[in-house]
């Protein structure tokens, strides 16, 4: 049995009328798929001459398409019809479909029974794929347990789901995971789906023996020491009488209002406090080597403001006036001078067609609440009379909530109007969680935050979001990112010496998060390839200078020569260690709103992570970028599951730099920032490590000036059942090259495309497919 590993390349251009009839274009070699063995195939695309199965032998085909030579669905019925072509061991259906045009027969395996109604007496695991249904039963001996699969049951049977979640009957993951089961009112159905993260923080699995209370009539100094004597104890309840808290300015300008450390199983309830800070540059709360730690029922806000908004009152060919609105304060100084332009109708919503952000030299007073603001030529370009205007004096390193070095921490109910930096930046901890809390638009405001909504790096178990609601945040609006180690020692073949990989130009080197099991893949920017994959076996770390290094042991031995990191050396192509583990395991983004966000609302540099259910409108960048962000934040982000999200009218900004990613939902890996100014693509890699994303049931409304979906670097991908509406007329910008459509492939394999529905204003080829650089795609 000889398997096809490359397919003829052939560009895609279709017509807006797209679903056509089945579609191939990548074709048989002249190979036969000859079954002695019982086999399952579990590839998205499959393609031989023919097939052949022994007798008593079977082919079991897990979602994926199988593409035969020839019409040949004769013989294929007689194999279905005698159990020797399966799908998801005889629980699925096999369909299949004869292309006259491409002369193919395609297999098509489906997890949903042919009737839509399954009844189980066994155990199953559904690994893959929709299986859609009327009705599900379990019986005495059944179960069901869901991995990388998804189940929509007909009508709203929340209920009966949760009954069967409860009986241990319906599990995620061999009961290590979650299941999530959530009616769609939309499409009248239910939608279980799982995750391997074991869940949030859930404030009834803490044990509470003790209360202690904070009133409005405390100051800074008894908050503090009631925060402190609880992080003392075990099992402390922290209540704050509901009322408004003004908090003069702790002691250290450097340091957060509050922090807590070395806490054990504490609640922090704020019943509703409202907490106004008055020094503009601090954070609120900070959360240090802590373990089980619930907070809710608070609402932030910085009197003075953070930033400062107005409208443009008048334009000259040197600088633009900014009328400040009433109760504003006057632009302050920052290392940041930083500015966003919004629309003139619409609070918080970015202007169109405008960068999504630009800088200011120095502002100039010209009377009560008018500034003369000094910029470039270029950067006048942007700006026209009339326009909103945020003034921002963004503080990094201050989020309003920030988590280090802890496990098991859950924020629900916090309100957020206002933060001179981020809003969360949980780092090096696990089980971090946000339910229901809201970054949003004060009465009169057009705007929240100084930088990102939640910001991680590095986490065995990711971040967990749901039902949250975030506006018009200064930066990227969710990030789950990793980081990069460098060699600094090979011991033996077995054991080396580890540093965090600095970014370029920069002397710090970031600590790491790392524990045995954990697997690195090595990167090699000259190769552009991962060389080696290694599991550690053991960690051990001893600080060095003012940085730490850590020593470990590998499963693997490596012989090969290694790059090894020199102080004041250019390491920027050294090869990178990226630790899979520690990419945002698992993290679920479920059911949130965000809307107007400066740059990319989801930036993905993580691992297996579920994004779903979620509204995404009006982003000045991608609604989602799956990306690596140079090779300091991150890897190839893998496993991603994006389901039933709509995407609304986003990547709104005019960028004078095209990005290899640019789009609704984008993905690409870049090389070295060397190569990257050199190539006009960013220094495109083409390294194929995106890999293993299912993107199903979307829905893509109002693309503007870049694709609606742009897969770079992708491999094994599955993009079935989205529907790509377009109903802009607006005309494009002088000059744009190439036309933004539905979808755009380059340098890609192992792609499948079923079920896509297309509608463009702008009578534009629904799908472009790059034929020199992407092999293996399938359209049907």
């Amino acid at each position: 049995m000889k398997k096809i590993i490359t397919l003829a390349s052939v560009a895609i251009m279709l017509s807006a009328t797209l679903p056509l009839s089945t579609q191939s274009y990548a074709k048989p070699d002249d190979h036969t798929l000859t079954i002695t063995t019982n086999t399952t195939l579990s590839q998205h695309i499959n393609a031989y001459d023919s097939l052949h199965i022994q007798r008593n032998k079977v082919l079991n085909i897990t979602d994926g398409r199988l593409l035969l030579k020839g019409d040949v669905r004769k013989q294929l019925t007689s194999y279905i019809q005698h159990k020797q072509l399966t799908a998801f061991d005889r629980i699925g259906t096999i369909k299949l479909a004869y292309d006259q045009k491409q002369k193919a027969t395609f297999v098509e395996a489906t997890p949903t029974p042919q009737n839509k109604k399954l009844s189980l007496a066994h155990p199953f695991t559904l690994s893959g794929g929709t299986m859609e249904l009327s009705k599900l039963t379990l019986a005495k001996k059944g179960r069901l347990t869901i991995k990388r699969g998804m189940i929509v049951l007909k009508g709203n049977k929340t209920a009966e789901v949760q009954k069967l979640i409860a009986a241990k009957k319906l599990s995620a993951y061999d009961g290590k995971g979650t299941v999530l089961n959530q009616y769609v009112k939309k499409e009248h159905v239910t939608m279980i789906t799982a995750t391997a993260h074991p869940g949030p923080l859930k404030e009834g699995s803490i044990d509470i023996k003790k209360t202690l209370r904070v009133t409005p009539s405390n100051s800074f100094t008894d908050i503090q020491r009631i925060l402190n004597q609880a992080s003392k104890e075990e099992g402390v309840k922290v209540v704050f009488a509901p009322g408004t808290y003004r908090l003069q300015a702790p002691p250290s300008s450097k340091q957060p209002y509050f922090t807590i450390s070395k806490a054990r199983n504490m609640v922090i309830d704020g019943s509703g406090a409202h907490l106004v800070m008055t020094s503009p540059k601090l954070a609120f709360l900070k959360i240090t080597d802590s373990h089980n730690v619930y907070a809710k029922r608070f609402t932030i806000d910085y009197d003075p403001l953070p930033f400062t908004q107005g409208t443009v009152s008048n334009v000259t060919k040197q600088a633009f006036e900014v009328q400040l609105d009433k109760g504003f304060p006057m632009p302050a100084k920052s290392k940041k001078s930083l500015f966003y332009l919004k629309d003139k109708k619409e609070a918080g919503l970015p202007k169109a067609y405008a960068p999504n952000s630009l800088s200011y030299r120095s502002a100039t007073k010209l009377a009560d609440n008018t500034y003369k603001m000094n910029v470039t030529k270029k950067t006048l370009q942007s700006v026209t009379k009339g326009d909103r205007i945020v003034l921002m004096a963004r503080e990094d390193g201050n989020p309003v909530f920030s988590v280090l070095t802890s496990n098991g921490v859950t924020f629900q109910d916090m309100t957020i109007y206002a933060a001179p930096g981020a809003s969360y930046s949980p780092r090096l901890s696990e089980r971090v969680s946000l339910l229901h809390c809201k970054d949003v638009l004060k009465k009169g405001r057009i705007h929240v935050t100084g930088a990102d909504g939640v910001l991680t790096p590095q986490s065995h178990t990711g971040l967990w979001i749901q039902d949250s609601t975030f506006e018009a945040v200064g930066d990227d609006n969710l990030i789950v990112k990793n980081a990069g180690a460098l060699l600094k020692e090979v011991k033996n073949e077995h054991t080396f010496v580890l540093i965090g990989r600095p970014r370029e130009g920069n002397s710090v080197f970031p600590p790491l998060l790392l524990s045995p099991k954990d697997t690195f893949r090595i990167y090699d920017p000259k190769k552009d390839n991962v060389t080696h994959s290694v599991t550690v076996q053991s960690v051990s770390q001893q600080k060095v200078n003012n940085h730490i290094e850590y020593t470990i042991t590998t499963k693997e031995p490596i012989t090969d020569s290694l790059d090894v990191f020199r102080e004041g050396s250019n390491f920027s192509k050294q090869q990178i260690w990226y630790n899979d583990a520690t990419a945002n395991a698992h993290f679920v983004f479920k059911n949130n709103v965000i809307k107007y966000a400066r740059r990319y609302a989801m930036a993905i540099m993580g691992n297996d992570g579920l994004i779903e259910n979620n509204y995404i409108y009006a982003s000045q960048a991608n609604a989602i970028s799956l990306h690596n962000d140079g090779l300091f934040n991150g890897f190839a982000p893998k496993g991603t599951l994006i389901r039933y999200n709509t995407f609304l009218d986003n990547f709104r900004a005019q960028t004078t730099k095209l990005s290899s990613f640019a789009g609704t939902v984008g993905a690409a890996i870049h090389k070295v920032p060397e190569e990257e100014q050199k190539n006009g693509h960013e220094g495109l890699s083409s390294f194929e490590g995106i890999q293993d994303v299912v993107l199903e049931r979307n829905t893509f409304q109002d693309w503007r000036y870049y694709n609606a979906l742009t897969i770079r670097n992708a491999n094994n991908w599955i993009v079935r059942k989205n529907a790509f509406v377009n109903t802009l007329q607006t005309k494009l910008p002088k000059g744009t090259q190439p036309l933004p459509i539905a979808i755009d492939v380059d340098t890609s394999s192992q792609l499948l495309f079923a079920n896509n529905t297309f509608k463009d204003a702008r009578h534009q080829t629904p799908i472009r497919i790059h034929p020199t650089t992407t092999k293996q795609i399938v359209v049907h």
